[in-house]
């Protein structure tokens, strides 16, 4: 069993692992690129590039001083939160076109994951959760869920993935890495920002508009109804099917039971 312990006492910050690790890999390679010393950066052979792999390493951690002081924490009140394998993902079950669209790019070496997770694992001690199906998106949920009850201090989380907006409230703050708080590009209610993203789809994950001639006003128009108008117009326009189907995917509340179960199982949080 995984054994998490936290201090209550303190802010606790959840880190979209996928999210950090491209941003940092991406902030380095732009780094690298700068200085004048250094041979031009191969991607096939950037692991044995010991430059990029050392500045790599140094900005991680300049990364979690400055979460620590921005949100005054510590870095044992640090969770990284980690996808299972895209194949593995539980939403392709109800959805086999799931982020069907995404493409490595080619100035990605993929290798950087686990040269990250021995470098955060031996060196920084920070603390991680992987559970089998499961998003790191998911997991961030199910902890803040565990934690939110539990705790009077603020829950930070650390991504640049809209899905979040869902979760903001006082207590629960959603970042990106240039610290830049997401909840500005939503409408100021989790429960407008979920809808408007089942009505408008997410070209990122491949999930489609609910139909034909749904602007991004449209949706903003129809997200902002009351749950009974929307119910109405969704099924006068026999759109019901595709919003639920959407939400299906998008909603964290979605999650079926089987891999929360996994999740309780295989990891404990202890407050202290």
């Amino acid at each position: 069993m995984n054994i998490i312990k936290l201090d209550k006492h303190n802010n606790i910050v959840l880190i979209d692992c996928s999210y950090y690790i491209f941003h940092r890999y991406f902030a380095t390679m732009r780094w690298y690129k700068f200085q004048k010393n250094y041979p031009e950066i191969n991607v096939d052979e950037i692991i044995e590039n010991e430059n990029f792999i050392n500045a790599f390493y140094k900005h991680i951690g300049n990364d979690m001083k400055k979460i620590c002081k921005m949100w005054k924490t510590t870095p044992n009140n640090i969770i990284l939160c980690y996808d299972c394998l895209r194949s593995d993902i539980w939403r392709n079950d109800i959805y086999d076109k799931y982020k069907a669209t995404r493409s490595q790019k080619n100035n990605f070496n993929k290798s950087i994951f686990s040269i990250f997770n021995e470098f955060v694992n031996k060196k920084l001690e920070l603390k991680s959760i992987y559970s089998d199906r499961l998003e790191g998106d998911d997991i961030v949920y199910l902890t803040h869920k565990y934690l939110k009850p539990k705790i009077a201090s603020k829950i930070i989380i650390i991504t640049n993935d809209n899905d979040f907006l869902q979760l903001v409230d006082k207590n629960v703050l959603v970042f990106n890495m240039q610290f830049k708080e997401l909840k500005k590009r939503g409408y100021d209610d989790a429960n407008i920002d979920l809808n408007f993203k089942a009505i408008y789809g997410d070209k990122s994950d491949n999930i489609p508009k609910i139909g034909t001639g749904i602007t991004k006003d449209k949706a903003i128009a129809l997200a902002k109804l009351s749950k009974n108008e929307l119910h109405k117009y969704l099924v006068d326009n026999n759109l019901l099917d595709n919003f639920e189907f959407n939400m299906n995917l998008i909603s964290f509340e979605k999650i079926p039971q089987k891999y929360i179960d996994i999740y309780n199982i295989n990891n404990k949080i202890i407050l202290e």
